[in-house]
């Protein structure tokens, strides 16, 4: 078990699923061994159904005993079987996804491009496309990875799939072979299932990611006075939506966003709106400030201050110490219009 930590660290993993064929029985010796390391470990099993390959990965806190009570609901009872690729359970494969999800887990089509993916174990076209829009099914695992974007973009079936690569690894020099960068808050089951929901955001395989590199989004957003006033609010970047309460400052929040960004809108109604809603909450003389991420790392703070005519924009570069310089306006509006 310490070699497979230590070599899935080796190979710069930041989390592994433990996926033995129909088996739990090594989990929870993985588990011990990555204890004092930061190496995030999901116990998963990969189950063989009556249409292929399935894997079930279930969150962190789970152990073994959890993998077995799922093996146990999908007709798996007699020990002397796990282990044992030969050994199929007596459901498919779609069956087996809703068992799985019925476990607090989530079920991830084994290598469907590959023997015993269900491409190839399944020979009718109809069942083929059905079992690739269950909804219990999360993602598509693939070997061959130019296939992914035509999945993703649903070309291959109707429903558009968030897809994987993993190593499927039986042997100690091929952990991380095949690995897929997941931009996720955290690393835990909810965490994989946001990222499936939204793969185009947040789902890249490794040849196509840079991790130089970031999405550009907004960090904090300051007012001055008013509605709000005084209040610093930091937003998640993995997060797109502002969640609350009624009359809580989510419609103020966007609007100040907006003003501060020089998000105008071209329609005269919901320009006057817009202005209208500036006087009520911001009021002449405010000023809202806007931390900015862009994608290669660097920040920018944009002021604006609301003075009913000109609102004149202040735009600072930021340095890592904390320092701000000027930045000018002609430079940032060939990125960002204001």
């Amino acid at each position: 078990a310490k070699d497979i930590v230590d070599a899935s660290i080796e190979a710069g993993l930041g989390a592994i699923a433990v996926t033995d064929h129909n088996d739990y029985r090594y989990i929870d010796l993985i588990k011990q061994a990555a204890l004092e390391t930061d190496l995030v470990i999901f116990p998963g099993v990969e189950i063989s159904t009556r249409d292929g390959h399935l894997l079930a990965v279930l969150d962190p806190s789970k152990s073994g005993s959890d993998i077995h009570t799922l093996l146990i609901a999908c007709g798996l009872r007699d020990e002397h079987e796990y282990g044992e690729q030969t050994t199929v359970c007596m459901f498919g494969i779609e069956e087996v996804a809703k068992i799985v999800v019925e476990c607090d887990g989530l079920a991830i089509a084994a290598h469907v491009d590959s023997p015993k993916g269900f491409l190839t174990t399944v020979g009718v076209g109809e069942a083929r496309k059905r079992i690739s829009a269950d909804k219990a099914i999360m993602a598509l695992e693939l070997v061959d990875g130019t296939k992914k974007d035509d999945w993703q973009e649903g070309k291959i079936y109707p429903k558009a799939r968030a897809c994987v690569q993993g190593s499927d690894s039986h042997s100690l020099d091929s952990i991380g072979k095949r690995s897929t960068w997941i931009r996720v808050a955290e690393l835990n089951l909810a965490g994989l299932r946001q990222a499936f929901n939204d793969p185009k955001a947040r789902v890249r395989f490794v040849e196509e990611y840079d991790p130089n590199t970031s999405r550009s989004f907004i960090e904090r957003l300051e007012i001055t006075q008013g509605f709000l006033g005084g209040q610093t609010i930091f937003f998640n970047p993995g997060l797109n939506c502002i969640v609350g309460g009624q009359g809580v400052g989510k419609s103020a929040i966007i609007e100040f966003i907006r003003f501060a960004l020089g998000s105008n809108s071209k329609v005269s109604p919901i320009e006057e709106d817009h202005l209208g809603k500036l006087g009520a909450l911001l009021k002449p003389g405010g000023m809202v400030s806007v931390v900015f991420r862009k994608s290669d790392n660097t920040r920018f703070q944009i002021s604006r201050t609301f003075d009913g005519n000109r609102n004149p924009v202040v735009i600072h570069q930021l340095a890592k110490d904390g320092t701000a310089t000027d930045y000018p306006l002609s430079e940032w509006q060939r990125y960002f219009p204001i």
